[in-house]
């Protein structure tokens, strides 16, 4: 996996849903599906000391009132959690 190197001892690595997806500024991206309460996110984290977590399902909500608050919930609550907890 090649690492990014931002700063002297700081290396950044990227997760996408998707593999083959380019981040800027990231050295590697790690594909791991779709967020929600069985994402695997052990590859993404090997090695990784600090967990910035940015991903969540935004802004739909009052442009698609047809879609569920459960699938909100998934991605933003259940993912968000399985993060913290694999990390």
């Amino acid at each position: 996996m090649r690492r990014c190197t931002v700063e002297p001892y700081v290396d950044v690595v990227g997760t996408a849903r998707q593999r083959g997806t380019a981040l800027p500024a990231v050295g590697s991206v790690v594909p791991i599906g779709d967020l929600g309460a069985s994402t695997d996110w052990r590859q993404a984290l090997t090695g990784v000391d600090v967990v910035i977590h940015t991903a969540g399902r935004v802004h739909q909500l009052a442009n698609h009132p047809q879609v569920p608050l459960s699938d909100y919930r998934s991605v933003n609550v259940a993912g968000t959690v399985r993060l913290a907890q694999q990390a």
